[in-house]
């Protein structure tokens, strides 16, 4: 289900290749997987119970768990989710998100698809951090 989830949120850009990007998202499903695992149990176990509610929460909004919508309503209902006004609903949302990213940003292939997509100014347009 987690993959499902991180679909939507991760970028279109840089444009990479379709195998590329499959093993991108792996990366980063296999990242946020971890990074959830490692959560101390008091948070873990009520974060592993509302992704069961996340999940059958969409049988009230398509008639269908979240797993078995397509892929563009798995992206309006995790849209739907990202601006609730409910802040646990956001807050789901915004830790897969944001380790999502952060991995997401930090691959290799995209590192390098964004210095071959931004004429090689990389992410940062030339501003880059030089050290020693």
């Amino acid at each position: 289900m987690l993959a499902h989830i991180i679909e939507p949120l991760l970028p279109s850009e840089p444009p990479l290749a379709r195998e590329v990007r499959e093993a991108v998202r792996e990366a980063v499903v296999g990242f946020v997987g971890a990074q959830i695992a490692g959560m101390p149990a008091h948070f873990r176990l009520p974060y592993r119970v509302a992704m069961v509610g996340f999940n059958w929460l969409a049988v009230r909004q398509y008639g269908r768990r979240f797993v078995n919508l397509d892929a563009a309503k798995q992206a309006d209902y995790v849209s739907v989710w990202i601006h609730s006004t409910l802040g646990v609903k956001r807050d789901f949302i915004k830790l897969i998100r944001s380790c999502a990213l952060l991995r997401f940003y930090d691959h290799p292939a995209v590192l390098a698809a964004m210095e071959e997509w931004g004429g090689g100014q990389g992410a940062g347009g030339g501003d880059r951090l030089t050290t020693g």
